[in-house]
């Protein structure tokens, strides 16, 4: 039985072979980048979390030395600056 993924795949195929005149191999390409962007995505999504356990872990610091950053369109995580 095939995937949900898998299904999807094959109507991408079917639909940029049949309507948008692509060869084989720039479906293969295409496919291959989009694998790409969504390994690229998930890493992201990743590092992202991190930066937010990270800054929840951090003790708190004085008003002068606290700064919000925006990490992408979905959160907003405090950073210590540095020392001196």
């Amino acid at each position: 039985m095939y995937s949900w993924r898998d299904v999807q795949t094959i109507r991408l195929i079917v639909y940029l072979t049949r309507e948008r005149g692509v060869n084989l191999a720039g479906v293969e390409l295409i496919l291959g980048t989009q694998r790409k962007i969504d390994a690229l995505q998930h890493d992201i999504e990743r590092l992202r979390q991190r930066i937010i356990e990270y800054a929840q872990r951090t003790v708190a610091v004085p008003q002068a030395t606290r700064a919000v950053a925006k990490i992408g369109a979905r959160a907003l995580v405090k950073v210590q600056a540095p020392s001196p």
